[in-house]
């Protein structure tokens, strides 16, 4: 029988080097043997398999439970009819198969005849527990054999009549001789011990023990950190599973119904003893899980240590926040997941959520996304279970989503963009994610944002590579203002992450600390004096904090990282050569399925039009020999639906900016021409002169969405001969030209080289 079995395994070494028995031993079967009958397998094969000759010792199954396809059975044992405690085999089963034990039982033979009473071996506790026995000590007294250094002994656990509900001490003393062998608590007090990865999976792959800061014995073991003297608890963690409840929205005219998940703690110390929840598995797999426990347990964890880390600061202001204040604390949710669509009366099931947002505490609509949660009048940070990435599992998310809480509630920027003198500006969305970003490394001090994440979406989410890793995003990035624009606010706010990262390695190569530098960054986020800054007045609001701090002396380095960056370039508008893959436009609603965004009314063709400017304009510098510049694009709504895509006219001017003023609805724009669409995704441009710079500005009259792959060529259309020192005929002229235009696609017919401003372009979508 023995050959069946193979020793795979001895831990802790001191037991070879001090002789006695291994602690346990796991033993891999060669061939795997059938489980159809556990309990035979017991009682007559198991003692063999783990050398157990005793015929005393007597093996039952205590438990069993399936974890990942495999079935875990525990088995106790009895020496003589008196239980061993403290020790178990563990039985592995998979597809009926036994093929793993785990033995932590060695054979033994002992005299099962005590030589002391019950009572003698009570009275040896005399002061050992709450009060002293009396002559006939009031307890429970039961024979058992234990381990002790080794070798096993007969014992008595002995335990007392409890004084209170909170002692539930027990004793065992050797039945022998009365000797205190061990100690033990019936009543686990709970504690605050978490298993986390420390930054994540990915970066930090072993987990490691914590204790969780601030945890409230007042919260009925939740995870929620203790009131304080005005009843505010700084951090409430929880989850978000699926419970079946439907959100009733009424629009006067129809009625519908959206399934929701259901705000609730699930993590609980005093049912489960500490906050360990190791459940991690299909997490680390990049597998859907919207049961698991342990994102709520990384929630609080990452929230209570950027919390802690700003609050040791010093800054008065932070713990002072908007809606974070009195009795209101900041939520951390897990496994949040969004109805997918719906269509009249139908709906569809909750749906992964690939994502992770600060919302922003708003009364009016609270009842839908917190229900008859406890913490329903605060502010959250909200974290899917994605397709594939659990988003809680990564702090860098967590530190860049409380980081929004943080620039809201002490910046306050009301808007997300407004019509200026360029069209209209998101500029400040693309601020705001870069200095999210800039509050996950200040934690970390790691140039490499959310691995995890990025591992699990993958580079068509847009994740980069750095030193052999995928970033979401990264620090270390080339990105200016303007001329790496795109209108996506999280591409819009590198060049502010990327330039604060310089600023920071600057100081550290000087002496300073991560916390001097947070101290200016922070110092510059309460000096903004209104929502409608861009990055030139964030620019000199760094500047003014760095006068005024230890690191004056550097003021003029941080000067030019930042002019470095294109923070003082007041145009916005980036070279149409330049490369980009995508680029995000608002547009007009169609009355249904969008509404508008970013819009401003003008004055067009003798009727009111509603438009959506292009978050940056282009500019050409025309080289020798080209007099027309083609540009096409690919261009798909937001929406998905096919009926809907932007539609784009272009308003074009020689030697300035397309200007745009206003003061009066509807607004004027200050243009040259207009060049309209035949095709619905290709614009030319004609008559350029040589030497001149142009500016485009994209005007979108369709659906909101994104143009994708934008190439621009030039050409010498002219039926004059052009002589250049370049002697370019013809010219690629974009980086995103990745396919040759053919010489018919460059050369317009008489017709399509007339620029209208009245004819009208369908587009189509692609």
């Amino acid at each position: 029988m023995r050959k069946l079995f193979i020793l795979t395994a001895i831990l802790f070494a001191f037991t070879a080097l001090f002789g006695g028995k291994p602690e346990f031993e796991i033993i891999r079967l060669e061939k795997p043997l059938s489980a159809a009958n556990i309990q035979n397998f017991v009682a007559k094969k198991l003692p063999a398999a783990i050398s157990l000759k005793s015929p005393l010792l007597k093996g039952t199954i205590q438990n069993s439970n399936t974890i990942s396809g495999v079935s875990i059975h525990r088995v106790s044992w009895v020496y003589n009819g008196i239980p061993v405690v403290g020790k178990f085999t563990v039985i592995k089963e998979k597809d009926g198969k036994i093929f793993n034990i785990i033995n932590g039982l060695h054979d033994f033979s002992l005299d099962t005849k005590p030589v002391l009473s019950p009572e003698q071996a009570a009275l040896t506790l005399k002061g050992k527990h709450f009060g002293d026995p009396a002559i006939k000590p009031d307890f429970a007294a039961k024979l058992v054999i234990l381990e002790d250094s080794g070798d096993y002994r007969l014992a008595y656990r002995i335990r007392f009549r409890p004084m209170s509900p909170v002692d539930g001490r027990f004793f065992f003393v050797d039945a022998k001789n009365g000797r205190l062998l061990r100690t033990g608590n019936l009543v686990k007090f709970a504690t605050n011990k978490a298993k986390v990865f420390e930054m994540n999976p990915v970066s930090t792959p072993d987990p490691v023990e914590v204790d969780l800061l601030w945890v409230g014995d007042d919260a009925e073991g939740k995870l929620s950190a203790a009131a304080n003297e005005k009843g505010l608890r700084k951090i409430v963690a929880a989850n978000c599973p699926d419970l079946g409840e439907m959100f009733e929205y009424d629009t006067g005219y129809q009625k519908y119904e959206f399934p929701v998940c259901t705000i609730k703690q699930l993590a609980n110390k005093d049912e489960n003893g500490s906050f360990i929840y190791e459940d991690w598995d299909k997490g680390l797999k990049y597998k859907f899980d919207t049961e698991d426990i342990y994102p709520e347990i990384a929630l609080y964890y990452h929230m209570t240590k950027i919390y802690d880390y700003l609050a040791g600061l010093g800054l008065k202001e932070y713990t002072e926040l908007p809606n974070h204040e009195g009795t209101k604390p900041i939520v951390g949710i897990a496994n949040f997941q969004m109805m997918g669509y719906y269509s009249g009366y139908n709906t569809s099931d909750l749906k992964p959520m690939d994502n992770a947002f600060f919302s922003k505490y708003d009364p009016s609509f609270a009842e839908m996304f917190y229900g008859d949660f406890e913490y329903n009048d605060c502010d959250a940070l909200v974290f899917g279970q994605g397709t594939n990435a659990d988003f809680a599992y990564d702090g860098d998310v967590i530190y860049h989503e409380f980081g929004h809480g943080v620039v809201d509630g002490i910046a306050n920027f009301e808007y997300t963009g407004w019509p200026d003198k360029y069209g209209f500006t998101n500029e400040i969305m693309g601020m705001n994610e870069g200095m999210a970003d800039v509050f996950s490394f200040i934690i970390t001090e790691d140039p490499c944002l959310a691995e995890y994440v990025a591992k699990g979406t993958g580079q068509m989410a847009g994740a980069v590579e750095l030193d052999g890793k995928l970033c979401l995003r990264t620090t270390t990035n080339p990105n200016r203002v303007n001329e790496d624009f795109t209108g996506e606010s999280h591409n819009d706010g590198l060049p502010l992450v990327g330039a604060h990262w310089e600023i920071y390695e600057k100081m550290i190569e000087n002496g300073f600390t991560k916390d001097d530098f947070a101290k200016i960054f922070l110092t510059a986020l309460m000096s903004v004096p209104h929502s409608e800054i861009g990055y030139k007045e964030w620019g000199e609001l760094m500047l003014d904090a760095a006068e005024s701090s230890p690191a004056a002396a550097l003021k003029e380095d941080f000067r030019q990282i930042l002019t470095d960056r294109g923070y003082f370039n007041e145009i916005r508008a980036r070279d149409i050569t330049g490369k980009s893959d995508l680029f995000t436009v608002g547009g007009v609603g169609d009355g249904y399925y969008t509404a508008s965004t970013d819009t401003v009314l003008i004055n067009y063709d003798a009727d009111y039009l509603e438009v959506s400017p292009m978050y940056v304009q282009f500019y050409y510098d025309v080289p020798e020999c080209i007099d027309t510049l083609k540009v096409s694009a690919s261009l798909y709504s937001d929406t998905g639906n096919q009926r809907f895509a932007p539609e784009f006219m272009v308003f074009v001017r020689e030697g300035k900016p397309v200007e745009w003023s206003h003061k009066s609805e509807p607004s004027s724009v200050k243009y040259d021409k207009v060049v309209e669409s035949y095709d619905g995704d290709s614009w030319t441009f004609s008559n350029l002169k040589p030497g001149e710079r142009y500016y485009f500005h994209f005007i979108n009259t369709g659906s909101s969405g994104y143009v994708y792959n934008m190439k621009a060529k030039g050409s010498w259309a002219s039926e004059e001969k052009c002589e250049s020192s370049e002697n370019p005929d013809e010219e690629n002229i974009s980086d995103n030209d990745e396919e040759n235009v053919s010489d018919d696609d460059m050369m317009n017919d008489d017709e399509s080289k007339k620029e209208n401003k009245n004819s009208g372009c369908s587009m189509t979508l692609l």
